[in-house]
């Protein structure tokens, strides 16, 4: 009865140290997969407020440089752009409707998984 127990004693070991490592390594692994996923969502954010700068620099170069062409529109535009005092005022307007739009998206993608 000694015998058994020291020959099984070590075979538990190794079952639980393969156990703990198998669990281990999977936790890792989708610790990895949520960090990748988070580094596709921030480039995505970020790109979004290079797009919404961008268009903002454009529309201030319209203003400034179009009168000549169209005086009437350039008015519009400075009037529109007269309470943005800078690109994050634009910028944080976009990333509220980012996000808003991408918790719509998770609300729908439920509602059609539930038909």
């Amino acid at each position: 009865m000694v015998n058994q127990l020291l020959t099984f004693e070590p075979t538990s070991r190794v079952l639980a140290r393969t156990l703990s490592s198998a669990s281990l390594l999977l936790l890792l692994h989708l610790l990895l997969t949520m960090l990748q996923v988070f580094d596709g969502l921030l480039h995505v954010l970020l790109h979004t407020l290079q797009v919404s700068t961008g268009v903002l620099l454009f529309l201030q170069l319209l203003c400034h440089h179009g009168r000549s062409f169209l005086p009437a529109a350039t008015l519009g535009l400075q009037r529109a752009l007269q309470g943005v005092h800078s690109s994050l005022v634009v910028s944080l307007g976009l990333f509220h409707l980012f996000i808003f739009l991408r918790q719509l998206s998770l609300n729908l993608s439920f509602d059609l998984i539930e038909l």
